[in-house]
């Protein structure tokens, strides 16, 4: 009873300070609003609504824990790990320490949200539950970041061909790559903007091309742009023409879509093969929860089973993962 009375409490103090945390914010943009009539875009209506204030306030209070965390050399090391993701760059609203401050908190809300509960129903949750479950909500966000990062590789794919095209053309015209790419950024659109801007950035500091194509395999790990970045090394250390290189590697991308047009049958017939591996789990899983049902009530019934069940599931993902990475010839 005294655990459920202070609860309640905690509860109540912490939704006490979320209402004033958001009154103030609204008196503040209104204040805000007030004088801005005494500025020099007082004829802007820059009004801010609660979410976005409530947004903002957020990032910049994660963004100064962060600032603390990221002084800790593991911390820091740790970070450094997530930098290969583009969405999580320095021009991003979350940079890599920012994503692992936020996945360290929300692991720590769930946890909290557990033992709640915990006190409310009497699960008689053990530590090593605690921390079961700890860990699968920390890696969660992981596989949210490794989908949207899939998903920008695969139209970045699309577009390595066109781009080699227009450095082929425009290297006939003009001998300056940071404004060749320049040119190029103004012909495209989507991530490939992005990739274009880090590479010039790249020539910029100093990077030969073949190491700034390098670095955009290392981000994309798409094999175009290492054979891209390959053949252009080779080219730096005997001719050195740029012109030519790129004219080559247009005409063998060109050809190579040329064939993989001829053979797009037997592309299809690898990609229904793989949605056939793809889909016995869950049809075997099925059929095992129709003519075993009282064998699947273990993995319902108890938290045994559950984790079970949850390892079932991560298994299997593993596994496509695995079976994506063969079907595209990628390297683990």
């Amino acid at each position: 009873m005294q655990a459920l009375i202070i609860t309640q409490t905690i509860m109540m103090i912490l939704l006490i300070i979320v209402i004033i945390f958001l009154i103030r914010q609204r008196r503040v943009a209104k204040f805000e609003k007030r004088f801005s009539y005494f500025t020099l875009n007082s004829n802007i209506d820059s009004e801010i609504s609660i979410s976005d204030s409530f947004t903002s306030d957020t990032i910049s209070l994660l963004r100064n824990l962060s600032n603390k965390l990221i002084k800790i050399p593991l911390y820091k090391k740790w970070s450094n790990n997530f930098i290969k993701y583009p969405i999580l760059s320095k021009n991003a609203k979350l940079n890599p320490a920012d994503y692992l401050t936020l996945k360290f908190i929300l692991a720590i809300y769930f946890i909290i949200f557990l033992l709640l509960v915990d006190l409310f129903r009497g699960l008689n949750i053990t530590i090593v539950h605690y921390l079961f479950f700890f860990i699968i909500v920390f890696c969660l966000p992981n596989i949210f970041l490794l989908l949207f990062n899939h998903l920008r590789n695969n139209v970045l794919k699309n577009d390595v061909t066109r781009i080699i095209g227009m450095f082929a053309n425009e290297i006939e015209k003009n001998d300056n790559l940071l404004e060749i790419i320049s040119v190029i950024k103004n012909e495209v659109n989507g991530p490939m903007v992005d990739e274009l801007s880090i590479l010039a950035s790249d020539l910029g500091n100093g990077l030969t091309l073949d190491e700034a194509f390098y670095l955009m395999y290392e981000r994309t790990h798409i094999n175009k742009l290492y054979e891209i970045a390959t053949y252009l090394k080779a080219i730096t250390k005997t001719t050195g023409d740029k012109k030519k290189a790129f004219s080559y590697l247009n005409e063998r991308l060109i050809a190579e879509e040329t064939n993989k047009e001829e053979n797009r049958i037997y592309y299809y017939l690898a990609r229904l093969i793989s949605i056939f591996f793809l889909i016995i789990p869950p049809i075997g899983f099925a059929l095992y929860r129709i003519f075993f049902a009282d064998n699947f009530t273990f993995l319902t019934s108890n938290f045994l089973g559950i984790m079970t069940l949850i390892m079932f599931w991560l298994i299997y993902v593993l596994y496509l993962l695995i079976l994506r990475f063969i079907m595209d010839g990628e390297r683990l």
